[in-house]
């Protein structure tokens, strides 16, 4: 048989508030992260657009456009300033050139082709790249033109003026940068300040936790310090009280099942003590006649037969109820299809006798040829103890109906006798509830036992001259 490992309730309780905040706290840095991206690209995207613009123009040797202040649109968003460097087909820099005016703006290109030099792999057109340099933060895209490089430009080549200079046409890098440090600096420090409150919140968290635990811990305890002195029967004069109230309501129901495994048990008593006065009569008037009839005591021996044999199916019945509860309880019932008027004339034949000897008559109302689906032999067994209990209390007549409404079918047996004691009657369905001129305790229970697994119900209005006991079934079928 294979063990599974068992989980510590303690860890999940601690790590599960620390995990959520990890989680939570990478999707939000995830999140934050990808809007900033977003947000620095739109910003920056008009300024390097509008720069590789400029350049094309002038590769193409076209006029540039005027800036019109009445085409700016009011919705546009900021532009961070941008610069361009040139790299030729080696990776080395060429403008911004020795001469140039500044040389701090030249020491940043310097440094950006070097970076490039080093790892030959250019941003790939249209494409912005984000790199590191002397504690800045570039976003970078680069195009490559095919030209003549004038001075600070790369032109596009002239087939008369190359014949007459005799100038040599090269590949070039360009590349516009922006510099977002600022921005970079901000979302840095914003994401200090996340990592801090991680921290803080995980042990708050976790001392919050602790805390939790600590109280859930005696909790426990005491909660199955409880249960083990229930296990045992202890007398407990002080129900414990709790910080929680899931463990008040599992003391509550521990309560209320011991009071009702108490009230089973005092039950079970009952019946075992019902049923030995029940089995020691019958033996002890055997025994007795059984005797008389060895040492010829008793003269009037058909009588003595009589009384033996009737002892003898007494016993024979009590002990045919137990061991059909015992079955009962380890079997499923069958699926057969069952005439419910033949089990209900069965029944009342076989206690015709009985019932005659009482000057009770039967009366029956069945208002059609009626099936339902189950198993006979339960059925036949739940009809015959409703009826049997109905022919013990009867004073002259038993009315027996069947009818249907829909897809249930209701069978209602009355008798005339005394009724049900008002205190017997939330009781009388329990098993081994004997009331008052009662026999085991069995019959009742077990009929609504036999109906509930047959998907019907049954239940009972008693008064003074008329008790009424009602089963509902669905007709034809059960689940």
């Amino acid at each position: 048989m294979k063990i599974e490992n068992k989980k510590s309730l303690s860890k999940t309780i601690l790590l599960a508030p620390i995990i959520i905040v990890v989680i939570s706290f990478f999707i939000i840095s995830l999140s934050f992260q990808f809007v900033i991206d977003k947000h620095i690209n739109s910003i920056t995207e008009g300024g390097i657009k509008s720069e590789f613009e400029d350049l094309d123009l002038i590769y193409r040797n076209e006029d540039m456009i005027p800036y019109s202040s009445e085409e700016e649109s009011e919705e546009e968003p900021l532009i961070v300033p941008t610069k361009y460097i040139i790299l030729d087909e080696n990776y080395n820099l060429i403008f911004p050139d020795k001469e140039w005016t500044f040389q701090k703006e030249r020491k940043i290109a310097l440094r950006i082709a070097k970076y490039f030099l080093e790892n030959k792999n250019l941003p790939q057109k249209g494409i912005s790249q984000k790199i590191e340099i002397n504690n800045r933060t570039l976003l970078i895209k680069s195009k490559k033109y095919r030209g003549i490089y004038e001075g600070m430009y790369v032109v596009e080549p002239d087939s008369v003026q190359l014949d007459v200079d005799n100038q040599k046409v090269s590949d070039y890098h360009v590349l516009v940068y922006a510099d977002i440090s600022p921005i970079q600096r901000l979302i840095n420090d914003i994401n200090k300040i996340l990592i801090a409150l991680l921290i803080v919140s995980g042990l708050l968290s976790i001392f919050v936790m602790l805390h939790i635990l600590k109280k859930v811990t005696l909790s426990f305890k005491g909660l199955n310090n409880y249960l083990i002195k229930v296990g045992k029967k202890e007398d407990i004069s002080e129900i414990p009280n709790f910080t929680y109230d899931e463990f008040s309501n599992v003391v509550d129901t521990v309560v209320s099942m011991s009071k009702q495994i108490s009230k089973s048990e005092q039950i079970q008593k009952q019946f075992f003590q019902n049923a030995s006065h029940e089995l020691r009569t019958p033996l002890m008037s055997i025994q007795g006649y059984a005797e008389g009839l060895k040492y010829d005591v008793i003269k009037d021996k058909q009588n003595a037969y009589d009384i033996i044999i009737s002892e003898s199916d007494k016993m024979t019945k009590l002990v045919d109820e137990i061991l059909f509860l015992s079955k009962f309880e380890s079997e499923a019932p069958k699926k057969e299809r069952i005439k419910v008027s033949e089990i209900l004339y069965d029944c009342a034949s076989s206690m015709d006798s009985i019932a005659k000897e009482r000057n009770i008559e039967f009366a029956f109302d069945i208002d059609g040829d009626f099936t339902i689906i189950g198993d006979e032999d339960m059925i036949q067994r739940a009809f015959s103890n409703i009826i049997s209990n109905a022919i013990r209390y009867a004073k002259s007549k038993i009315d027996i109906e069947c009818k249907s409404e829909g897809e249930k079918l209701y069978l209602s047996i009355k008798d005339d006798g005394c009724g049900i004691l008002e205190e017997d009657l939330p009781h009388i369905f329990e098993r081994f509830y004997k009331g008052k001129g009662g026999k085991f305790g069995i019959g009742l229970s077990m009929a609504k036992e036999i109906i509930g697994k047959h998907s019907g119900v049954i239940y009972v209005d008693s008064k003074f001259g008329s008790t009424i006991f009602t089963i509902e079934l669905p007709l034809n079928s059960y689940e």
